[in-house]
């Protein structure tokens, strides 16, 4: 999670809410799971974390932590699978993109990808390309802390032909997803 004031401060991002989840009994069916296979078994221990799955809004589990606060993924998002992304970074980035069936509406989750994830809060601003992406008003959720941003007008690149561009972008080893402010609920 990027610290509030670091990204307001240092990256022009203004904060405009926090997402509005869903308990995993208020999804009719989802094919996101939470994966745990990252635990040695010795280490986990089911009881001290059971009480909180239904939280995370997934309907299966291999469990994974880290998405406690952030479940906004159901059915309702199909995946892209010919969505390439473009940066200007030397930093490997894991991209995924998906399209909202109902409403047709664009949300991109990426991170770095080759780091190993860390405790750190620390982000390099990139600028993103946005092959086949729409958007009119974009904002930047933070997936572990689930504060979304609003992207400030000047950071918005559109041209005729030219793929949509957001310039400086925090990144790190966390999801962090760039949708359509109209796709992401956010708590009242």
């Amino acid at each position: 999670m990027f610290a509030q004031d670091i990204a307001e401060a240092q990256i022009g991002l203004t904060a405009i809410g926090r997402l509005a989840t869903r308990h995993s009994r208020e999804i009719a069916s989802s094919n996101w799971t939470i994966g745990c296979e990252v635990l040695d078994r010795d280490l986990a221990n089911y009881d001290h974390y059971k009480s909180c799955l239904g939280l995370l809004g997934a309907k299966h589990a291999r469990l994974q932590a880290g998405w406690a606060e952030t479940a906004i993924f159901d059915d309702s998002w199909v995946l892209l699978r010919d969505f390439a992304i473009r940066a200007e970074t030397s930093e490997k980035l894991a991209a995924y993109a998906f399209r909202q069936r109902e409403s047709g509406k664009h949300l991109v989750a990426v991170w770095a990808g080759e780091a190993v994830p860390t405790e750190s809060l620390a982000t390099t601003a990139i600028d993103l390309e946005l092959p086949g992406i729409k958007m009119t008003a974009p904002v930047v959720a933070d997936m572990r802390a689930g504060i979304v941003y609003r992207v400030l007008p000047d950071r918005i690149v559109r041209m005729p032909g030219v793929p949509l561009r957001i310039r400086q972008v925090p990144i790190y080893d966390s999801p962090i997803v760039v949708a359509e402010r109209t796709a992401l609920r956010l708590q009242p």
